[in-house]
């Protein structure tokens, strides 16, 4: 009885521990992909912010279609800092419906996101920025 009893304290620290230590482990995964992102290929800009575990992408900067600033095009975003590896919903103007999104950290600055499309996939890198980068940019 004595045993069982121990054994049943250390399950309880065990516990107590893990979940004192997960919200640390889910802050460090958000904070990954917090903050503003620049397509490699166009003069577009997104910020990813999180609300608990789940971030949510959108439109910084867009001079082409300015009106687009504040929409979200990347929702239900889950990341895995362990893996590098998340994924959500991207949406895909030339659809105008959202497809799911595949996303990797191959660098700390460096984001890919591969989003397929039947059986049509593209993969685009996105590039970490922040605003004095951007205020730069526009000189």
């Amino acid at each position: 009885m004595l045993i069982l009893k121990i054994k049943r304290s250390y399950v309880s620290i065990l516990a107590v521990l893990l979940c004192l230590t997960s919200p640390m482990v889910m802050a460090s995964d958000t904070q990954m992909l917090t903050g503003l992102w620049k397509h490699s290929g166009k003069d577009l800009w997104m910020e990813i912010k999180f609300d608990q575990a789940v971030g949510t992408g959108r439109i910084f900067k867009n001079d082409k279609k300015p009106d687009s600033i504040g929409k979200p095009v990347l929702t239900r975003l889950v990341f895995d800092a362990a893996l590098g590896k998340g994924e959500g919903m991207m949406y895909v103007p030339q659809m105008q419906s959202r497809y799911e999104a595949k996303i990797k950290l191959p660098e700390p600055n460096i984001m890919t996101m591969t989003v397929k499309v039947g059986f049509i996939s593209k993969t685009v890198k996105w590039l970490r920025g922040d605003v004095n980068t951007l205020t730069n940019n526009e000189m």
